[in-house]
């Protein structure tokens, strides 16, 4: 993950992909205490770039409660 907002994510991904893909997804949290979220959904809405260094802009399509809280927390 290269950038977070509210309710997207800008990332650099092995596989790439289209846009308006619908994804499922889950992160991992580096920040104490180390975790791994619940499944996440999205939409690529854009792609910026070319091969390693392409970038997906994924708006996010539903979340669990903590999940959004720990998004929140890393804005901070």
């Amino acid at each position: 993950m290269v950038r977070v907002a509210r309710h997207e994510l800008v990332a650099r991904l092995a596989t790439p992909l289209d846009p308006l893909t619908n994804i499922r997804m889950r992160l991992r949290y580096a920040a104490p205490p180390a975790a791994e979220s619940e499944d996440m959904y999205g939409k690529v809405v854009g792609a910026d770039g070319d091969g390693a260094e392409r970038l997906i802009r994924i708006h996010l399509t539903s979340t669990s409660d903590t999940d959004a809280r720990r998004l929140e927390d890393l804005l901070r």
